[in-house]
């Protein structure tokens, strides 16, 4: 907060609170987790199955509010604990299958869709609409005091309140993606 913008590269930290915008034909790779490389196909990809994480995005702007990982007790697993807040425009990513313990969230518009049991492939717009491919998001909205299960397949259209079948071919949104 009060901090000049950056230009970021491949491999640069980005901690908790951060802010990323992204411009016209511009798009960002980001991954959660401990160890990381390069690659053709995205420029920064996390290496491991458990903790990963991919948000790819153009004129859009994103806040990274948390970004936590601890070891479960008596278990190898690690527990993530994500939560990012699109502010405009739109992004894809990735949601692992989380290890007990995990929350992996997304706050778009007025709308927070909770992704806990991945692996999920998740299309989001700051205008209130998620696509999900693979595991289902757990979708809270402002006008509802239950939440809207959006199973993989399906949009849902939060401006609208309509969830149906996913109506646009989604193959090639997310062939950047590890």
């Amino acid at each position: 907060v009060g901090m000049p913008w950056q230009e970021a590269k491949v491999s640069t930290p980005l901690p908790e609170g951060a802010s990323i915008e992204t411009g016209p034909n511009s798009k960002v790779c980001i991954a959660f987790g401990k160890q990381y490389r390069s690659s053709r196909r995205a420029p920064l990809s996390y290496e491991g199955r458990t903790n990963s994480a991919t948000l790819n995005w153009e004129n859009s702007h994103l806040t990274l509010d948390r970004l936590r990982q601890k070891r479960v007790a008596g278990s190898k697993s690690i527990s993530l604990e994500v939560r990012l807040t699109l502010k405009t425009g739109h992004m894809f990513g990735r949601a692992p299958k989380l290890a007990p313990g995990s929350s992996y969230d997304v706050q778009f518009g007025s709308c927070v869709a909770q992704l806990t049991n991945g692996p999920s492939l998740y299309d989001v717009s700051a205008e209130r609409l998620i696509r999900i491919q693979g595991g289902p998001a757990s979708v809270t909205l402002p006008e509802s005091p239950k939440p809207q299960v959006v199973e993989g397949g399906q949009q849902l259209d939060a401006h609208q309140g309509v969830l149906q079948r996913i109506t646009v071919d989604t193959s090639h949104w997310f062939h950047y993606l590890p």
